[in-house]
């Protein structure tokens, strides 16, 4: 692509081309960054509240004792 842009005189068209695919190219690699970090904020949140819920219960001293050593 480079060489014909260097060898041919009408290459406003080219030019184009080119600026399109780039910002193209940029708005699919935003679009995929953004949903990448909704999933992976969505599920820290799942595994917070996984992990306050899973704490070692107080009802049986003996099982609190070795969940918490």
């Amino acid at each position: 692509m480079f060489a014909t842009l260097q060898i041919a005189n009408n290459t406003q068209h080219l030019w184009m081309i080119a600026a399109g695919l780039g910002i193209g190219f940029l708005v699919v690699t935003g679009v995929v960054v953004y949903l990448m970090r909704k999933f992976f904020q969505s599920t820290r949140e799942q595994q917070k509240e996984e992990f306050k819920s899973s704490g070692p219960r107080a009802g049986n001293p003996s099982a609190f004792m070795a969940a918490s050593m």
